[in-house]
C-alpha cells in the first residue's frame, strides 16, 4: 500500500477502535444499574443534564416499587453527534436489553424508526397539535408517530460587543445586530472587523452533520424546501453552489475564518 492508503487505513482503524471503546463505555454504565425483579427498569439513553436528573428522580419517587428509570448518560462533552448515533445504532442492532427510551437528533427519526414503536395510541390529535409544527413533523415515519419532541436547537449568532464597539460606527452596528442583518451586511461589518486582526466568523466545519446545519444557515427556507424536500434532491442548483462557495470564501476568499475550523465539531 502507498503512504496515502496507509494513512487512510490508520485513521479508519483508529475510528473503528474509538467506536468499540464507546460501545464498551455504554455497556459498562448500563450493566452497572441495580437489578430488582419486582420493579420494571426503564433504561433512558441521552445527554443526561441536571434537569434530566431532577425529573427522573421525581418520576422514580412517584413510581417507587413499580417503575424505575435508569439513565444512561452519553454527554455531549464526551461524545460527538456521529459517535452517539453509532453507539445507539450498534446497541439497537444487537437487541440490547439496556436501552428502552432514547433521544435522537431531529433528522434521525427515519433511520431509527425501525427500532421504534408507534406512539399514536398515546398521543391524542389535540396533544400532537400543541407541538411546534416543524418539530412534530419530523417525528412521523410512514404516517405513524414514532417519536415526540423534547427540545430544539436553533442557530444563534454570537458576537463580541467590545470589539464591535471599537469600530467607527460600532453603536449603529450593535443596534442593527439586535434586529437582524443580511449576509451582505455581515460582509460589510466583517471587512471592518478583519482590520482588528481577530477572526471574524467561527463555525464548526468538521466532517460531521453539524456542518450541514451551518450550511442551512446560508439558505432561505424556500431554497431548503425546493432543494432537500424534493425527490430526487436537487444539489446542482445555482443557489446551492453559491452557498457552498460562500462558505469556502469565508476561509480562503474573504479570510474571515481561520482554516482550523475544519477540525471543529459541536464539542470544540
Amino acid at each position: 500500500m502507498n503512504k496515502e492508503t496507509n494513512r487512510q487505513f490508520f485513521w479508519f482503524s483508529l475510528s473503528a477502535l474509538g467506536v468499540i471503546v464507546l460501545a464498551i463505555y455504554f455497556y459498562v454504565i448500563s450493566f452497572s444499574a441495580p437489578q430488582n425483579k419486582n420493579v420494571t427498569h426503564l433504561y433512558y439513553v441521552d445527554n443526561i443534564s441536571h434537569t434530566h436528573q431532577q425529573l427522573i428522580a421525581k418520576f422514580n419517587k412517584l413510581n417507587a416499587g413499580k417503575i424505575k428509570v435508569i439513565p444512561v448518560n452519553l454527554p455531549f462533552s464526551k461524545f460527538s453527534t456521529n459517535e452517539r448515533k453509532e453507539i445507539l445504532a450498534r446497541s439497537l442492532r444487537s437487541k440490547s436489553e439496556r436501552i428502552d427510551v432514547f433521544a435522537v437528533d431531529i433528522i434521525w427519526t427515519q433511520r431509527f424508526a425501525k427500532w421504534s414503536y408507534s406512539l399514536d395510541r398515546y398521543f391524542k390529535s389535540e396533544e400532537v397539535n400543541k407541538f411546534l409544527k416543524p418539530s412534530i413533523e419530523t417525528c412521523f415515519y410512514k404516517g405513524q408517530l414514532v417519536a415526540a419532541p423534547l427540545y430544539l436547537d436553533i442557530g444563534l449568532l454570537y458576537f463580541r460587543e467590545d470589539l464591535i464597539q471599537r469600530l467607527e460606527n460600532g453603536s449603529q452596528i450593535l443596534a442593527q445586530l439586535q434586529k437582524r442583518i443580511s449576509w451582505q451586511e455581515f460582509l460589510s461589518i466583517g471587512k471592518q472587523l478583519k482590520k482588528t486582526g481577530n477572526p471574524v466568523f467561527l463555525f464548526p466545519a468538521n466532517n460531521f452533520e453539524g456542518l450541514m446545519c451551518v450550511f442551512y444557515e446560508f439558505l432561505t427556507p424556500e431554497q431548503i424546501a425546493t432543494t432537500f424536500l424534493t425527490n430526487p434532491i436537487h444539489l446542482n442548483k445555482a443557489e446551492i453552489k453559491d452557498a457552498l462557495h460562500f462558505m469556502q470564501n469565508l476561509i480562503y476568499g474573504y479570510e474571515f475564518t481561520p482554516s482550523v475550523v475544519t477540525s471543529f465539531d459541536e464539542v470544540g
